[in-house]
């Protein structure tokens, strides 16, 4: 009776650091991962095609007003406005060259 409590004890143990380490590694997914911008496209009032970013989940981060855009590299991203290039970081800020 004792050694079979004991192989159980052993197996709930295991069980409960297996689930510790596995919502560790979930929550340490890369800046890169938790910042991740995907483009997107779609047609404006005016009839225009227009560019903005939104996350994994769908939801729009950057509005769509970008004629092209770029994929986003070390948190920032190459974009054209009015016939402009410039960057953008992940929060939308822009960064354009006078």
């Amino acid at each position: 009776m004792k050694f079979i409590l004991k192989k159980e004890i052993k197996k709930f143990f295991l069980l409960i650091v297996v689930i510790f380490l596995m919502i560790i590694l979930i929550g340490c997914g890369s800046d890169e991962e938790k910042h991740s911008l995907i483009p997107f496209r779609t047609i404006n009032d005016w009839g225009k095609t227009v560019w903005g970013y939104s996350n994994t989940n769908g939801r729009i981060i950057i509005d769509p007003i970008y004629e092209e855009v770029e994929n986003f590299s070390k948190g920032v991203a190459r974009v054209r406005l009015n016939r402009k290039w410039g960057f953008i970081d992940t929060e939308g800020t822009q960064y354009w060259d006078d």
